[in-house]
C-alpha cells in the first residue's frame, strides 16, 4: 500500500498539505471502485504558553470514484491540543461521514519520544464514535517509528489496530480511516 504527504507550514502557524493514499474497500463488484484517497487538508496552530500550542485544522477525503457505488467524499475538522512535543489530545468531527448523513466523533491522544535527532517513537489510543454510521463505537490504538533522513523527509512504520469487527453496519463501509503519524 503506497501513501505519502507533502506538506507546507508558515512560520505564522498556518499549514497546508495533501496527503494522498492507495485503498481497497474491498467493494470490486460495484461500479466505479475508488482506489485511492486524496487528503487534502488545511490548519493553524497557535501558541499558548512556552510548554502549550492549540492547534484548529479541517482536513477533506476525496475519493475519486465510488465506494460501495456510492459517492463518498466529504470534510472532517479538528482541535488539538499539544503539550511540548511529547503529548497531543485530539477530537475529530465529520458531520456528514462517507457522505452518508452521518455524524462520526474521534477522540485520541498520542505521546512521542524522541530517541535521536533523526528518530522518534509514538503510542496513541483513541475512540471512534461511529454509531451512526457503523452502529458500533469503538476503540483504536497505533505504534510507531518514524525516521527522519533529511530534514524535509520523514520515513514511518506504524502498526493501527481496532477492536472494531466490522460486520454489520448501516452502510457497506469502509473499514479504517487515514490518519497523520504525528504533526
Amino acid at each position: 500500500l503506497g501513501q505519502g504527504n507533502l506538506e507546507h507550514a508558515h512560520e505564522r502557524g498556518v499549514y497546508g498539505g495533501l496527503w494522498v493514499s492507495q485503498v481497497n474497500f474491498g467493494d470490486h463488484d460495484f461500479p466505479d471502485p475508488t482506489r485511492v484517497e486524496l487528503n487534502p487538508y488545511l490548519g493553524w496552530v497557535h501558541s499558548l504558553s512556552e510548554d502549550w500550542r492549540g492547534e484548529v485544522s479541517v482536513g477533506g477525503y476525496i475519493y475519486p470514484g465510488k465506494i460501495s457505488g456510492v459517492d463518498s467524499s466529504y470534510a472532517e475538522y479538528y482541535l488539538s491540543l499539544h503539550y511540548s512535543d511529547f503529548l497531543t489530545a485530539r477530537c475529530a468531527f465529520a458531520p456528514n461521514a462517507f457522505n452518508r448523513d452521518a455524524t462520526t466523533f474521534a477522540y485520541e491522544l498520542m505521546g512521542r519520544y524522541i530517541f535521536f535527532d533523526t528518530l522518534q517513537g509514538s503510542l496513541g489510543v483513541g475512540f471512534n464514535q461511529a454509531y451512526e454510521l457503523l452502529y458500533s463505537n469503538y476503540p483504536y490504538w497505533t505504534v510507531g517509528l518514524t525516521w527522519y533522513p533529511w530534514n524535509f523527509l520523514a520515513l514511518d512504520l506504524r502498526y493501527i489496530g481496532t477492536a472494531h469487527r466490522g460486520g454489520t453496519s448501516k452502510y457497506a463501509q469502509p473499514r479504517c480511516r487515514r490518519g497523520r503519524a504525528w504533526e
